[in-house]
């Protein structure tokens, strides 16, 4: 009777645990969530040949929509456009947007992360690995699995804080089990209730002094934004 009372007991406490990294990662989604969203900002982008800047402005608008725009640079013209399933790219000197893999990369970082995840539980399963504390900040350690090949890496350990809800770390690995990846939010920007990183720094594991420090400047929120900016006919043009 006391070995099956354990089991119960085990078998709840699993249960709370699996839905409780549910709960996290939506709130973490519902944090970097607003109507509408207009961002503008830059990407220092360091790798064997030094370092280069391009700025961009980026829109959003709900979970699924989003659309960067880069004004100088060597990307200047580009406009990267992500919808729920697919990520786009329209070159300036290109008639046609052309379906964009989500591990394309901008120096470190991919276009992807660049756009932001708002639907992660749609993409990846959720396990809570416990708790640990982050440059002094009490923080949820949450693993993710990816359910789909779509998504730019397959697992990702997340440091979330316990009362805002922001990532302060995230690890990138390969199915292999190989880091790939790290990136670090350095500063944070509260908007709306909500709070966001403004400068983070994505690190690749696999190369050699090959980074990307992406800066938001300026924010606004709840804003009019035209659904032409979320069309791929409009892109197009």
């Amino acid at each position: 009777m006391r070995k099956l009372v354990l089991i119960k007991m085990l078998l709840l406490s699993l249960g709370v645990f699996a839905q409780n990294a549910d709960d996290i990662v939506r709130k973490v989604d519902e944090n970097s969530t607003f109507d509408t969203y207009k961002a503008k900002g830059k990407v220092v982008i360091e790798g064997k040949y030094g370092k280069r800047t391009s700025e961009f402005i980026a829109y959003a608008k709900g979970a699924d929509d989003s659309l960067i725009e880069f004004v100088s640079g060597e990307e200047e013209g580009q406009k990267i456009f992500k919808t729920a399933d697919d990520l786009y790219i329209k070159y300036p000197y290109a008639e046609e947007i052309q379906r964009l893999s989500r591990r394309k990369t901008l120096g470190a970082v991919s276009y992807d992360e660049m756009s932001g995840e708002r639907n992660t539980l749609k993409n990846y399963k959720a396990k809570l690995l416990g708790d640990e504390v982050f440059e002094g900040n009490d923080v949820y350690k949450i693993e993710l699995i990816a359910k789909t090949s779509k998504v730019s890496h397959y697992k990702q350990e997340l440091f979330v804080d316990k009362d805002t809800f922001l990532v302060w770390k995230v690890l990138y690995y390969s199915k292999s089990g190989k880091l790939t990846k790290e990136m670090v939010t350095l500063t944070v920007k509260e908007v709306g209730g909500n709070f966001i990183g403004t400068h983070l720094l994505i690190t690749d594991r696999l190369k050699k002094n090959n980074s990307t420090e992406s800066f938001i400047n300026e924010v606004e929120i709840d804003i009019d934004i035209s659904d032409d900016y979320f069309s791929l006919d409009e892109l197009a043009w």
